[in-house]
This record gives structure tokens, sequence and C-alpha cells, in this order.
């Protein structure tokens, strides 16, 4: 009877990975599969349109997302992924697209957030590797406060506890800018990043200019560089981000 049971649950472990490899290869399973998800989910979700497979490349048209506090609609999401990584503890994502993007937040009154305790880290299960995640044509609403971008793009990839922002770019209607650089995911969060930004102030003209931000949450230094419209280097620091407000501004360093 041992061995029967033995022999049962050896089947089980390899029909359902077996079964779940075939509805992922197959347009029907994967549709099957994402639509039994969304209804699990506390929130409510719809989509108008799904076509592709979960195992290489799949589309998704019409997503809507709605919460007590948000609600995000997006006209197409394009994902295309390599599953099998997974077995080596790796997620690794090809391409990601999302374009039509509109979210809108509210706060409630009796909204409380659990405190989040950066300082100790944190701990990846799984390693990430994002060859290219793009945003395009995207709306962003916060207490009626909106914020446009016309496109978001970015590549990253783990390394053991330490997150490597490959490129990043960012077009809004007021800024432009590119950055690139490393932060520990370890006690403390230690980071250095490059940036280099182009900001249209209307009336007071385009301004435009280099930052590097290095250090950890117990203090980040700033080295700021504006080349126009007029020249001026400054350099600063803040202390303890997490804890208290900042008690030490950026300050002038030299001008030139």
């Amino acid at each position: 009877m041992k061995k029967r049971w033995l022999l049962f649950v050896a089947i089980l472990v390899l029909i359902i990975p077996i079964a779940l490899v075939g509805l992922i290869s197959t347009e029907t399973g994967s549709r099957w599969l994402l639509q039994g998800i969304f209804s699990m989910l506390p929130a409510q979700i719809s989509v108008e349109k799904i076509q592709g497979r979960l195992i290489d490349r799949i589309a998704l048209a019409g997503l809507s997302y709605k919460s007590v506090t948000e609600t995000v609609a997006v006209k197409k999401i394009d994902l295309s992924w390599q599953p099998f990584q997974l077995f080596s503890g790796t997620l690794k994502i090809v391409d990601l697209t999302i374009n039509g993007l509109n979210i809108n937040i509210t706060k409630t009154k009796d909204e409380e957030k659990e405190p989040i305790d950066l300082e100790a880290g944190i701990k990846l299960p799984l390693q990430l590797e994002i060859d290219n995640f793009l945003i395009t044509d995207s709306q962003f609403t916060s207490d009626d406060q909106l914020q446009t971008f016309e496109k978001l793009q970015l590549s990253l990839k783990t390394e053991e506890s330490q997150l490597k922002l490959v490129s990043l770019a960012i077009n809004s209607n007021t800024i432009n800018a590119t950055a690139k650089g490393t932060v520990s995911l370890g006690k403390g969060f230690p980071l250095n990043l490059q940036a280099n930004w182009r900001v249209n102030a209307d009336k007071n003209g385009l301004w435009q200019g280099s930052t590097t931000i290095s250090g950890d949450l117990a203090k980040l230094v700033f080295d700021n560089h504006l080349a126009s419209p007029f020249k001026l280097a400054l350099q600063g620091h803040v202390e303890d981000v997490t804890k208290t407000p900042p008690s030490n501004r950026p300050s002038p360093g030299s001008t030139s």
C-alpha cells in the first residue's frame, strides 16, 4: 500500500508540471490560465483580448484593473520572456512593452501604511534580468495631480545582492533624463547613480545638467552640475533619509 501511495505521489509530481507546460504552450491554455488567475484576485480585472502563448510571447489588449484606491487602464501589453530560466533561478524578460497606460490613485483618509524596514535590505527569491522595459503614452494621476510621460525605458539586471541599472530614459512634457548606476540590495542600500537631465521650465527657459548620487540611506551625497542657462556646481548631502526630515540640504559648492 505504501509503495502505491509513493508511486501515486511521484506520478502526480510529474503530471502537474507537464500539464502546466502544456497549458502555457497553447494560446487557448494560456488564455484560460490568465483568466483563471485574474478571477481569483481581489481586485476587478478584465481583458478585452489575449493573444499568444505564455511559454514565449503574449499580448493583452484593453486591460483594466480597479480596486478601492486605484484604477488602471492599459491599451496594450506585449510580453516576451524565457520562463524556463526560472529553473536556474532567474526571471528573464526579453521585452515588456506597455502602451497607453493610465493610472489613477485616490488616497483615503483611513489609509494606513505599514512601516517598511528599508535598512535591513532586500533578499530576492530570484535573480532578475530585463533586457527592455518600455512604457509609452502614459498618464499618472494622484489626488487630481496629472503627470504625463511620453516614454519610459529601462534595462536592468541583478547579480547576487546588487541591482545594475544598465540604462534608464525618461521623456515627459517637462523633463527628459537618462540614468545608469548600481544599487546594493543589502543593508543601507549603498548606491552610485549618474543622471543627465533637461527640464523645460516654460518662461524660465531650458535647464540642463547632470547629477551624481552616492552613499546609502544613512547619508546620500549629491554632486550637481548645471550647464545651462548658466553654469553652476552644487554639492551637498542628506542624512538619515528614512528616519528624519533632511537636516542637511544641498549647499552651494562652486560656480563657474
